[in-house]
């Protein structure tokens, strides 16, 4: 079969805690119905499932196109020879969700019979919400209710929302004093030659938007002047998501296809080429900025009614041959354990495959009875660290919790755990150690590389750093003791080999001390007794930490 073919478009479905529809969780992007994101908050899952976008796409794959959500796992075939696309689709066809052994001759020719319609998926991926009970600090407020409450680090990981197609009508915030809203540093107002007020917007601009807002799109309408060789850079909470080029007509930036930004907007004006005359320089400033924002309606979320959990997803999947569970934490969810005993009462749990990815502090005396009623589950723990390491990235983890729980899972007898970290910049120096302890515990390891934000990925620390913990990670790979490790440490190896001689980024990795010292000043964490190598590898490279806070 072609490199683009994925089983999963025929019989799996990812649904964020926002109620948008993915094609699994690797996928880049959400499935769309004219430019707007599907989601079953607005939408009956069946008419999304056979819509135009998954017949699309599965008429593509199977012609061979290249499809570009998929291209996470399309750049791990070429870094360690296989991915999530691979592995899934090897299992299928071994018979895992397949039982009647269906051949792929045989699924392309129903599927081209069908005009590329599906059967209704057997596997559900279901993210149930965003209640969590910790504030990992790679996270953001997306998949974590603490830290959406955060204050520093909500503002640094903005929070997405609902699909826009279920928004208020938008509404316009013009930079003028006639505006509710509170903004810094803007100037005072003016009038034009028409007698229009405006602000002389200065470069670095803050605007603090009006509660619960979200942007949308952002208008620059100039005056009639020569715009020149400038562009304005739009930054959300520090971090750049865009630029404006200065043109004499009005020059739009929308954010309904790329993300949704909250809080604090930054506007940097920066000459390109400076003009030659005077006049236009003054002239460009008299520019005005409309933004357009939302507001969320006021609606229950899809995890928190039974009407969609049960009777729109699950009880219709007569056939369900697996379930995996995802926060927030799991189980931390009420929405969780009813889900678990409808499976129990009605009897698919005996034949049910359940996939729960938990931080591991959450888990009742009751819930260890439910699992064990299920044919298998798989729980994949969520560990970045060991000790200190791990409870500080990991903010409001308790290890000896995490043991404890572990050690209560081994006694099943139809568990299977496994590790998933996440490599990033704060874990780099301390991956093997979590590899140890995961061995010691008889728990198969796992693992996936950070990509978003990119200022807490690997890249972001100097090459020195990288080339160190590439060492290591090579001589662990030459380890006999450790054959199930290999196809992570391959991934990781290959992440690090791939990325080593790129440009080093400095105002990433400036983004990253900043965040780090924000986050420990705000905790009273101390990054240098938390990472002490780190800390002191950085210290050496001219990069440190203040010491804000001590760690506790």
């Amino acid at each position: 079969m072609n490199r683009s073919f994925c089983i999963r478009a025929f019989n799996h479905v990812a649904i964020a805690p926002n109620g948008a529809v993915k094609l699994c969780c690797r996928a880049l992007g959400y499935a769309k119905r004219d430019g707007a994101v599907e989601s079953i908050e607005s939408r009956d899952f069946s008419g999304i499932w056979n819509g135009d976008y998954y017949k699309q796409i599965r008429e593509k794959m199977l012609s061979g196109e290249t499809i570009p959500e998929c291209s996470s796992c399309y750049r791990d075939e070429e870094l360690v020879g296989g991915s999530v696309r691979t592995r899934t689709l090897a299992d299928w066809r071994n018979g895992f969700l397949n039982p009647g052994k269906m051949t792929l001759d045989e699924l392309v020719a129903d599927a081209n019979r069908r005009n590329f319609l599906a059967d209704y998926p057997v596997d559900f991926d279901l993210h149930l919400g965003n209640a969590c009970n910790l504030r990992c600090r790679m996270c953001s407020g997306l998949y974590s209710s603490s830290i959406a409450a955060d204050k520093v680090q909500s503002r640094w990981r903005p929070r997405e929302t609902a699909p826009f197609e279920i928004m208020a009508k938008p509404q316009e915030v013009l930079l003028t004093r006639r505006v509710g809203a509170i903004y810094k540093h803007l100037g005072s107002v003016e009038n034009d030659e028409n007698g229009a007020p405006y602000i002389d917007v200065m470069n670095g601009t803050q605007i603090r938007l009006p509660e619960g807002a979200i942007v949308r799109e952002i208008v620059v309408v100039h005056q009639p002047s020569l715009a020149g060789e400038w562009v304005l850079n739009i930054k959300a909470d520090n971090i750049l998501i865009g630029q404006i080029s200065l043109a004499r007509s009005p020059a739009r930036m929308n954010f309904s296809s790329i993300a949704d930004y909250g809080g604090l907007l930054s506007l940097t004006l920066v000459a390109l080429g400076r003009p030659n005359d005077e006049k236009t320089v003054r002239r460009i400033r008299t520019y005005s900025i409309a933004i357009a924002v939302s507001f969320p309606k006021k609606t229950r979320r899809w995890y928190n009614m039974a009407s969609n959990v049960e009777a729109q997803l699950i009880a219709n999947a007569q056939e369900l041959g697996r379930l995996v569970l995802v926060g927030g934490e799991p189980m931390a969810s009420k929405q969780t354990r009813d889900i678990l005993d409808m499976l129990i009462s009605d009897g698919r749990a005996d034949n049910l495959f359940l996939n729960i990815t938990t931080n591991g502090t959450k888990f009742e005396e009751a819930d260890f009875d439910r699992l064990r009623r299920f044919k298998r589950a798989d729980i994949a723990l969520s560990l970045d660290g060991v000790g200190r390491t791990g409870e500080y990235i990991r903010h409001g983890c308790k290890q000896t919790v995490v043991v404890d729980a572990i050690a209560r899972l081994r006694e099943l007898p139809n568990i299977a755990m496994r590790m998933a970290p996440t490599l990033q910049a704060y874990n780099l120096l301390d991956i093997c150690a979590l590899f140890d302890f995961a061995r010691e515990r008889g728990i198969s390891p796992g693992g996936t590389v950070l990509d978003h934000p990119s200022f807490l990925a690997v890249e972001v620390l100097p090459r020195r750093i990288r080339e160190v913990a590439l060492h290591r990670l090579r001589e662990r790979r030459e380890m006999p003791a450790c054959p199930r490790e290999l196809p992570t440490l391959n991934l990781y190896v290959a992440r690090l080999q791939a990325n080593l001689d790129a440009h080093h980024d400095e105002r990433a990795l400036s983004s990253f001390l900043r965040y780090t010292q924000e986050l420990d000043d705000d905790r009273g964490e101390c990054f240098a007794t938390a990472l002490p190598e780190l800390s002191e590898m950085l210290a050496d490279l001219g990069y440190a930490i203040p010491q804000v806070g001590s760690w506790a």
